[in-house]
């Protein structure tokens, strides 16, 4: 969204036209972190390549560290790159610069030329030193270039013309709230004093504002309000003078809003002198007027002044207020938070608390789960009710998302002494449940530690068994895992609770996916679900949450996956559960990726990684979803996307987890095979397969990968001349396939395998057949572009290639569609999309160009200009530009003349385009 930056846009227009007239110039667009500099280069981009610029930018950051990267990445990469690295004369880096001067002059004489460099000052000194001398060498040709950096001065040219991205105005931050569908009731303008109005900190509020508002009328509670957004808040209070820091940290405590005399009175000050205060931080928008009240504009203003000022001071202002009688009467929880002023050992205070909490959990479970971790440092150390009551805190805090909060609650209780050994195991396997979100090898220890407190009963001794069980498989010692799998089993015969038999049948579930039982695993996820489901959905451990679906979309039952995650979800607002609804966003992308429907796989699985990386989680569905977010984008190949996908495989490469790290190489590895490094990725692919070989008779599975990805792996093992790893994944998918034999899915794997193995079309040919009606688009895919590299009529691997490209277009894939559509070339097919077909649906366009962009594209292949257009369809030169820009993209082409071309060749054969 570009409000409130259309002079910018203008500024940025005139000089493009400018140097569309022969003259070089630098535009550099300055402005903070979140200001809008990234976008703001990609609409002048997007200007220039309108006016017929060729627009050279890179959707890769090679960091600081590599001497020319920024630079040589930007005039490299794209369908139609300004150089050619190979043509780059070897020399000192004094000729380096001279030498891509006079390149561009030469191209500069066929056409104007833009360049695209964000965060200049961020990048590698060689290419700020490139841009600063190369610029004036450029001066008299139309040479472009764009930049973006957080302030002007060096490292940018001389003559720069710089465009400062100011916070926006009160006109600008209402448009971009209506535009997001914050409702006026809201008053975002207001809000909006909270940030420093500049566009990201200003989506970050808004939408945040929009995810905490309820259904139902009410407040909005701020538990969504972004982390950055918190931090600038907490500066911004920490600089107040110290007397109107004194009345906000009173007014925190207040709870929901309060009079002047109520504070002149807590604070033995003259009403005017607390007015006074009061009226700055009402137009600092820290404060805010309710008749003769003051209240917060929201919660987490609030609760910013409560975690910021110093606890002596919060102590004492608290004490204080227990004096005023007025008070103690007043039905209102955060009064009610206000009396939890006593010292340690006021069991009074402790079950105010507990109670006040009971009676938040339903409606506010955040501020519940907070009073009892209070309760809790407040009880007594002997206290007869103490262990019930942690427990209670621990449960509450995990629901709520507060994982951090829930740990340290359980790591102090576990270390008091006096507990029997059935409270103390339970307190470990309470920690195992919480840190297992965060680290598979702890929690195996606290599994440990739980299980060698001492006698215990047989339902708890049979949960730490599970937890024991799924933590050692997530951490790579697979072999420990389903060696003890037996020991745990023999414990649903001794007179188990039903949690603690879903437990272990959950994992028995997942131990026995090691060993490729995908049917059996599924069997038992069943049973597990049932004993949940009869016990209301308590004491479900975070892998049930995801398993059942993910295990369902593994074997091919992408419907029944979705299904089960919505009725998840639909439970997980019923219970207020945070963590809860968060795994099962996690789940929702893989599954959808698993289901072709890529950007919407995209889209969840990055909103949802958002939510983790503020919850500091770092679990196996958080990597899945990772996984999911990067195979999407690596698929749909939008230069952003792809960028911040590579960033996170090389995160997941580098982390504690085995699993994690094998999750990462292999997505390094279809990378690289992409781009045609075919030793490299299967080099890759031997690191990712490596920690999965255990010694014994069960064929051990391939944790890190989809089953389904099969043939991807022996297609990557053969191109890089590794055999024995091609052998090794086929003899998986058969035994994966032999042991599942009721599993479509598994079937068709294993004779896509085998065709591939052995070069045998029909084999390969069956396998389509039998994969046609289980919906796993990228699949099929793959499958039917295999099928035409072994097929010697031209004829047949064209009608394959054809349905291939169809769905790769219909998923969004617009990678494979560009192989797809190369392949057809050289077969003497050229498929451009479809211009002129019927309107797509809501959904999805398909590849196909909305109504809108036809009626633009005809205009612009008669020859108008786009003002021209714009004024014939009653539209700005600027939805022109989007619309045609768009066009570009789909179509795959990169210029006027060959938009015409595609229109030409679709009128003239009916739509598509055949062999000559």
């Amino acid at each position: 969204m570009i409000e409130g930056r259309e002079l910018c846009i203008e500024a940025a227009e005139t000089v493009i036209a400018r140097v569309g007239q022969g003259a070089g110039a630098t535009v550099a667009f300055i402005g903070p972190p979140g200001s809008g500099r990234t976008t703001m280069t990609a609409i002048a981009a997007g200007l220039a390549a309108r006016d017929g610029f060729r627009v050279a930018r890179s959707g890769v950051s090679y960091g600081p560290n590599v001497p020319y990267g920024a630079l040589l990445a930007a005039l490299a990469s794209g369908s139609m790159p300004l150089l050619d690295l190979d043509d780059l004369a070897a020399g000192s880096d004094a000729s380096v610069v001279p030498e891509i001067a006079a390149h561009l002059r030469r191209l500069a004489a066929d056409g104007p030329i833009a360049i695209v460099i964000d965060d200049v000052d961020g990048a590698d000194p060689q290419s700020a030193s490139a841009v600063r001398q190369g610029a004036p060498m450029l001066a008299d040709v139309p040479v472009l270039w764009l930049l973006a950096a957080q302030r002007p001065g060096d490292p940018l040219p001389s003559d720069c013309r710089t465009i400062p991205l100011e916070p926006l105005d009160d006109d600008a931050v209402q448009r971009l709230a209506t535009a997001l569908g914050v409702p006026d009731a809201l008053d975002p303008v207001r809000s909006s004093r909270l940030t420093n109005r500049q566009p990201r900190q200003l989506n970050a509020l808004f939408r945040g504002l929009l995810d905490e508002l309820p259904a139902a009328a009410g407040e909005p509670s701020g538990e969504s309000v972004p982390v950055r957004l918190r931090h600038d808040l907490a500066g911004r209070l920490l600089v107040l003078p110290e007397d109107t820091q004194l009345l906000l940290a009173l007014a925190s405590l207040l709870g929901t809003r309060f009079t002047v005399g109520v504070a002149a009175a807590a604070l033995g000050w003259p009403a005017e002198a607390v007015q006074r205060r009061a009226q700055a931080l009402i137009a600092d928008g820290l404060l805010v007027p309710d008749g003769d009240c003051l209240l917060f504009p929201h919660e987490f203003v609030r609760a910013a002044a409560q975690d910021e000022f110093p606890r002596v001071l919060l102590r004492s202002l608290r004490r204080r207020l227990l004096t005023l009688p007025d008070l103690q009467d007043r039905d209102d929880p955060g009064v009610t938070a206000v009396l939890a002023v006593a010292e340690a050992g006021d069991v009074d205070t402790v079950r105010l608390l507990d109670r006040a909490a009971t009676e938040l959990s339903k409606t506010r479970p955040a501020e519940s789960a907070q009073l009892l971790r209070r309760a809790v440092e407040l009880a007594p150390p002997a206290w007869s009710r103490r262990f019930a009551l942690a427990r209670r805190a621990v449960f509450a805090l995990s629901r709520s998302g507060d994982l951090s909060g829930a740990r340290l609650v359980a790591e102090r209780e576990q270390t008091r002494s006096g507990w029997d050994a059935d409270a103390a195991a339970i307190l470990h396997l309470q920690l195992s449940e919480v840190i297992g979100q965060q680290s598979f090898a702890r929690a195996v220890w606290h599994a440990d530690a739980g299980l060698a407190a001492g006698p215990t009963s047989r339902s708890t001794e049979a949960a730490l068994r599970a937890h024991r069980l799924v933590n050692l498989a997530l951490a790579g010692r697979s072999e420990k895992s389903l060696a003890e799998l037996p020991r745990a089993l023999a414990l649903l015969d001794q007179g188990v609770d039903d949690a603690a038999a879903s437990a272990v049948l959950l994992a028995a579930s997942y131990v026995r996916t090691l060993v490729c039982d995908w049917s059996g695993a599924l069997a038992m996820a069943d049973r597990a679900e049932m004993l949940a489901r009869r016990l209301g959905g308590k004491h479900r451990h975070w892998v049930a949450v995801t398993w059942l679906p993910l295990l369902l979309s593994r074997v091919g039952a992408l419907d029944a996956a979705l299904a089960e995650i919505d009725r998840g979800a639909a439970e997980a607002v019923r219970r207020s559960d945070v963590t809860f609804g968060r795994q099962l966003r996690l789940a929702r992308s893989k599954v959808l990726l698993d289901g072709g429907r890529l950007a919407a796989a995209l889209a969840t699985a990055d909103a949802a990684l958002a939510e983790v990386e503020g919850a500091q989680m770092d679990n196996i569905a958080a990597a899945t979803a990772g996984v999911a977010f990067c195979r999407a984008a690596l698929a749909i190949g939008d230069p952003e996307q792809v960028r911040r996908a590579t960033e996170r495989v090389r995160s997941m490469t580098r982390d504690d987890s085995v699993l994690v790290r094998s999750m990462g190489w292999w997505i390094e590895s279809i990378t690289a095979d992409g781009v045609g490094q075919a030793e490299r990725a299967a080099q890759l692919l031997g690191e990712a397969i490596a920690p999965y070989a255990f010694a014994g008779s069960e064929m051990p599975e391939m944790q890190f990968a989809e089953p389904a990805d099969a043939p991807t792996m022996l297609r990557i093992a053969r191109r890089g001349g590794r055999t024995d790893i091609a052998t090794r994944v086929l003899d998986l998918a058969e035994t994966r396939a032999k042991i599942n034999h009721e599993v479509p899915l598994f079937v068709a794997v294993a004779l896509h395998c085998r065709g591939l193995y052995d070069e045998d079309i029909d084999t390969i040919g069956r396998a389509i057949d039998v994969l046609r009606p289980v919906g796993r688009t990228l699949a099929l895919v793959n499958a039917l572009q295999d099928v035409a590299a072994l097929e010697s009529s031209p004829a047949r691997a064209i009608a394959a290639l054809d349905e291939a490209l169809a769905l790769a277009l219909a998923a969004g894939a617009e990678r494979p569609a560009a192989r797809i559509r190369r392949h057809l070339r050289d077969l003497g097919v050229r498929r451009p999309r479809a211009i002129l077909g019927p309107e797509a649906d809501s959904h999805h366009t398909g590849g196909r160009l909305t109504r809108a962009e036809r009626d633009v594209v005809r205009l612009v292949v008669d020859g108008a200009t786009n003002r021209e257009v714009a004024a014939a369809l009653s539209l700005s030169p600027h939805t022109v530009s989007t619309h045609l820009r768009h066009a570009f993209a789909k179509l795959g082409v990169t210029s006027r003349a060959e938009l015409a071309v595609a229109l030409r060749e679709q009128t003239e054969t009916g739509g598509d385009t055949t062999p000559s």
